[in-house]
This record gives C-alpha cells, sequence and structure tokens, in this order.
C-alpha cells in the first residue's frame, strides 16, 4: 500500500495496521495473514506518523506523548460468519471520530492556515461570511499548479477524492482531452479539479499516423 505522511502534524488521521504493525488494507492484511490474525484501527495525530521501512510504513512504534494517540481497537479479521465488514464498519467510525478531532482544532486555532493556498481560502471564507450583499450568478475561483507531467492524473485523482469523494474520468473538450472530477453542491458551489491528457490512442492523430505508416511498410514488404 502507497502511503504518503501528510503535511500538517497537528491533524488527526485514522490508520489500518496489520498484526506486525505495517499500514495496510482489509484486503491486503487478509490475503498475508489469513482469517486467524487480526487487525489494528487507530486515531493518530499526524506528529506519531507510522515509520518508513523496507517492507512499507511501519506503526507499531510508540509516540513520545501517549496522547498522540487518541483511541485503538485490536479487531480479528473475520467475524463469526468469515467476513470482515465489521473492520469497514469501525473504519468509517474512527473516521467520523477524527473528523469531530479535527474540526473541534479548526475552531481552537490557525493550524488549517499552514499554507499560503489553505490561508487564501480561509481568508475568503471569513470575507464571505461578513458580505451582506446579493450574490451575482457566478464566480469563479481558480488555481494552477505545474506538477510534473507523469504525476499529473494522479495529482487530480487525490485532490478530487479530498475535496469532493469523486473519481475522475477521461472527457473530450471540443478537440481536446481532460481528466476531469466535478460536483455540484447544495450551497451553490461547483466544484471541477482537472488536468489536460493525451487523447486516447484510437482518436490521437500521432498514433494513428504511426499504425498506418507501420501497416503500409508490411504491406509494401508484403508486396515484393
Amino acid at each position: 500500500m502507497t502511503y504518503e505522511p501528510p503535511t500538517n502534524p497537528s491533524l488527526w488521521q485514522v490508520l489500518l495496521a496489520d498484526e506486525e504493525g505495517y499500514v495496510t488494507t482489509t484486503a491486503k492484511a487478509l490475503d498475508e495473514y489469513g482469517q486467524e490474525s487480526n487487525v489494528e484501527v487507530s486515531i493518530r495525530r499526524l506528529s506519531a506518523l507510522p515509520t518508513q521501512m523496507s517492507n512499507g510504513w511501519w506503526l507499531t512504534n510508540r509516540p513520545e506523548d501517549e496522547a498522540d494517540i487518541a483511541v485503538e481497537w485490536k479487531l480479528d479479521m473475520v467475524d463469526d460468519i468469515g467476513e470482515t465488514d465489521h473492520i469497514d464498519a469501525q473504519l468509517k467510525a474512527a473516521q467520523a471520530m477524527a473528523a469531530g478531532l479535527n474540526g473541534a482544532l479548526a475552531n481552537q486555532g490557525d493550524w488549517n492556515r499552514g499554507t499560503e493556498l489553505s490561508a487564501a481560502f480561509h481568508d475568503l471564507g471569513d470575507r464571505l461570511a461578513a458580505f451582506t450583499g446579493e450574490l451575482p450568478r457566478s464566480v469563479w475561483l481558480t488555481f494552477h499548479f505545474v506538477v510534473p507531467a507523469g504525476t499529473k492524473t494522479f495529482a487530480v485523482e487525490r485532490l478530487a477524492t479530498a475535496l469532493i469523494d469523486t473519481a475522475p474520468v477521461a472527457k473530450k473538450i471540443s478537440n481536446s482531452w481532460e481528466y476531469e472530477a466535478q460536483k455540484k453542491l447544495t450551497c451553490g458551489l461547483d466544484i471541477c479539479v482537472q488536468t489536460p491528457i493525451p487523447a486516447p490512442d484510437e482518436e490521437n492523430p500521432a498514433v494513428l499516423k504511426a499504425r498506418i505508416a507501420e501497416l503500409e511498410a508490411k504491406l509494401a514488404g508484403g508486396n515484393r
């Protein structure tokens, strides 16, 4: 499992670890250790992050401050009827608890203004809260970042999941293609996360020309 530590060490997050303490998924833990094993669900402050080891991210190291672990649950891999639904249920409950803890932090300080971008959005939110005029039909807020070519779609997937819990799809816009996730919120916000992508092979002129040239070369060779 790929794990990337978040950047803000004051937030709470939910982690699932296998019986050896490595951050994992339910399916992977079941496949590796079988039905007789166990997993651990915990809510940890990001200052108690896992340690990167050769086999992955290791979670059994204890933080210096035990208060950095809000709660832990040790769960059997399968229940009485051989299912893993109880793990998923505990994960969802833990995520709700972590969201509550993070929400409480948000009301106590400036932890969530740790980047220039987040500070700018919070400032806009404060200004909008004090705005009493009529809102226009539409207002555009757009921000762009330079992302390495090989990670563009991954960046869209991560941000779309974090903001609107929506998986991106490839879409054709006029003569170009976009990898896009979009969601309209009930409050009137229309959120779109996207990046330009190459056309699929079946619609990419350069690829089609290369295929035609290859076929012509084969035909020419067969006619000799």
